[in-house]
């Protein structure tokens, strides 16, 4: 399989495979993101993000075709709703109804999916996820992936990706706890809380002058953890930081003072076999930089 972040700035490719020990990482590999290639969070242009993704599969040696890629988390919509299914109304159809009530534009410009949490007490409701968006968002990066010749088998979130890969590693911290995960891009920082029941996007916070002043950065995660109806910034016990500038000078200090918590690196390939073709420098250079691609690797779709 091969899980395919496209950022802003740069793409990021991680080739694997799974056998009855778990998972295997074959190649790692990234590149620049062509420039004007993406307005907003669409992808305008696929066919320069195409090229850059044939080379990084060649760079890897890849020769699966099998790939899952992973849609922006502030252009998604995610919302939990409770719904009471019965014999006379399907739950399907339930979610759609709810769903029309919270999507803004008309269901047939949006891709709807949807998951089942868990029961809710002794009463025949249910904790559903509800996840939409834009159809020219999902054909964007589908198209992208396509043209690269690579077959898309899954659209995925990054803010589910990143989730995957903190709760697969097993952080140490009690299971009540709740972890803010920083994802530091080249134009934003999305904030993620993965709590006991699941991950909340946070809100996302502009990187704009990191490198000369992380307190304001901290400040800024600290409102949007504030603002977030899951969980305030006061009840946050630890933080993760990745992203291609998780390890700016002064950023873990400042988010450890502004929060009160630790803050630790994220470590992407800490739980993986390593295959003989990865080139061992760039996963020491660019390590967090491949959380969200090694979260979509962890995902049921990557074939056993």
């Amino acid at each position: 399989m091969l899980a395919v972040d496209i950022g802003s700035h740069s793409v990021k490719l991680v080739s694997v495979r799974r056998d009855g020990t778990g998972i295997r990482l074959e190649g790692a590999a990234t590149g620049e993101m062509p420039a004007g290639a993406m307005y907003g969070h669409v992808i305008r242009d696929p066919s320069p993000v195409a090229d850059v993704v044939r080379r990084l599969v060649r760079e890897t040696g890849a020769r699966t075709r099998r790939a899952v890629a992973a849609l922006p988390g502030p252009a998604v919509m995610m919302r939990r709703i409770t719904v009471r299914p019965s014999s006379d109304t399907s739950l399907d159809a339930l979610v759609v109804r709810e769903a029309a009530v919270l999507i803004p534009d008309a269901l047939d410009h949006a891709v709807l999916d949807y998951q089942v949490l868990g029961r809710l007490g002794p009463e025949p409701t249910a904790c559903v996820l509800v996840v939409a968006a834009r159809r020219d968002l999902v054909r964007s990066f589908a198209s992208a992936v396509r043209a690269a010749g690579l077959e898309p088998c899954a659209l995925d979130v990054d803010v589910f990706a990143l989730d995957r890969l903190y709760r697969a590693q097993g952080s140490g911290t009690c299971p009540k706890a709740s972890v803010a995960l920083v994802h530091v891009g080249a134009r934003r920082a999305d904030v993620i809380v993965a709590g006991s029941d699941g991950p909340v996007f946070a809100g996302d916070v502009p990187v704009d002058g990191l490198a000369r002043d992380p307190a304001s950065f901290a400040r800024g995660v600290h409102r949007a953890l504030d603002l977030s109806s899951s969980e305030s910034a006061s009840g946050v016990d630890a933080v993760v930081l990745s992203g291609g500038s998780a390890a700016a000078p002064g950023l873990a200090a400042a988010l450890g003072w502004r929060l009160g918590c630790p803050v630790t690196l994220a470590e992407p390939f800490r739980s993986v076999a390593l295959g003989p073709r990865v080139d061992h420098a760039v996963l020491a250079h660019s390590g967090p930089a491949f959380a969200i691609a090694m979260g979509l690797a962890l995902g049921e779709h990557v074939a056993r």
